[in-house]
């Protein structure tokens, strides 16, 4: 089983070999670093071979956890990608256009999957999940509408796109489901990590503006409701220069569409809280009345919405100091910077923010689950040159 002496012996090549590394000294220990690591290789091949596949993770200090049960059948993730694409320049460089078509096939991909805990008391393993196509267009348009000594204009345009499907389903692999709730699926014919649910429909039978369960129907088996991150991306960034480009004022504003997030917050207000407007607002709609009684039944289509945002992402104006008051400090530029990040955003998430995620791990998603938003920063700095 691996052990903490055999974690610290590898640890140990960076102490007793790379503190020491001079260039002709690393040389003459060249042969011994390379039998050094045969030999922690073979104690890795060691202990995967007595721990039957059961993966570890070294934490700080000097203790072992195990994390994620092993998979003796892994094979290697082969990719390939072809390109097509120009570049276009115009008007004395004015104008630069590049565009790009990708289409990029992954086989034996890799993905950590969930796993029931009571199979070995941990719950994922890396599998190769199958084949994973991806392609689409990228675009970057760089502009200078004006460019001269008293002013400047310009503007940076970025766009892209993506289709992603699995396009066939790994050997021995079952139809993987990941996601709280097991709301993601793996399909041939989808795209990874795809939402899935029941459709939900409603009928107020009765007129009274009160939707029951027994008003509620599901279709008989989960179907595709849509992308878990943007098919579309575009940002536009523009920069303006005045008083003999003194002064810099620069922008960016992006989108990104395409996609479905999981209000996996509201999800839990709506089937285990108090605070779920659809469960005990009258006023509430009957869309919204259906969507959160649907989730005592575990159906959680009605939580999924429409990530689409628009992002004012960041502004900057920056100031250059007349020369001798830089000299004052014997620095031969001064530059003052003030500095926006995340300004606004306009979208129809009912969430914290289309942004919020509970994890940057796949078998989660791009899911809200009480997050914190991105956070709106403001900076003041000073640039000195010598």
């Amino acid at each position: 089983m691996w052990s903490q002496a055999m974690a610290e012996r590898a640890v140990s090549v960076t102490n007793e070999y790379l503190a020491k590394a001079t260039l002709p000294v690393m040389v003459k220990m060249l042969p011994v670093l390379i039998q050094h690591i045969q030999s922690v290789a073979a104690d890795f091949k060691s202990a995967a071979v007595q721990a039957k596949s059961m993966a570890v993770t070294l934490r700080e200090g000097r203790d072992t956890a195990l994390t994620s049960l092993g998979n003796a059948n892994l094979k290697p993730e082969f990719s390939a990608e072809t390109e097509f694409g120009f570049d276009l320049a115009l008007f004395s460089n004015r104008t630069n256009i590049e565009v790009t078509s990708y289409n990029k096939s992954t086989t034996d991909a890799l993905i950590q999957r969930s796993i029931a805990p009571s199979l070995s008391g941990l719950t994922t393993q890396f599998v190769n999940i199958g084949n994973i196509k991806n392609s689409g267009l990228e675009l970057t348009w760089n502009q200078r509408v004006i460019d001269s000594k008293a002013a400047a204009l310009s503007f940076l345009v970025t766009g892209s796109t993506n289709k992603n499907r699995m396009t066939k389903l790994g050997e021995g692999v079952s139809p993987i489901a990941s996601g709280n709730r097991n709301t993601q699926r793996n399909l041939p014919g989808y795209p990874l990590f795809g939402l899935w649910d029941k459709n939900i429909r409603f009928n107020d039978a009765n007129g009274d503006g009160i939707i029951v369960l027994s008003e509620l129907t599901f279709s008989d088996t989960a179907v595709y409701q849509g992308n878990t991150f943007p098919t579309r991306e575009v940002a536009f960034t523009p920069t303006i220069e005045l008083f003999n480009k003194k002064l810099r004022l620069s922008g960016q504003v992006d989108s990104k569409w395409g996609f479905k997030k999981f209000n996996n917050t509201l999800r839990h207000q709506c089937m285990n809280g108090v605070t779920c407007r659809g469960r005990y607002d009258k006023s509430a709609s009957l869309q919204e009345q259906a969507n959160a009684l649907a989730t005592s039944q575990a159906v959680y289509t009605g939580m999924f919405e429409d990530g689409a945002f628009t992002r004012f992402r960041e502004m900057s104006l920056a100031y250059e100091m007349p020369t001798k008051w830089a000299n004052a400090f014997r620095a031969s530029r001064w530059a003052v910077v003030l500095t926006g990040r995340n300004l606004g955003v306009i979208t129809n998430y009912s969430g914290v923010d289309p942004e919020a995620a509970q994890s940057n791990n796949d078998a989660r998603g791009n899911e809200e689950y009480f997050s914190t938003p991105p956070l709106r920063i403001m900076t003041l700095r000073m640039n000195f040159s010598f």
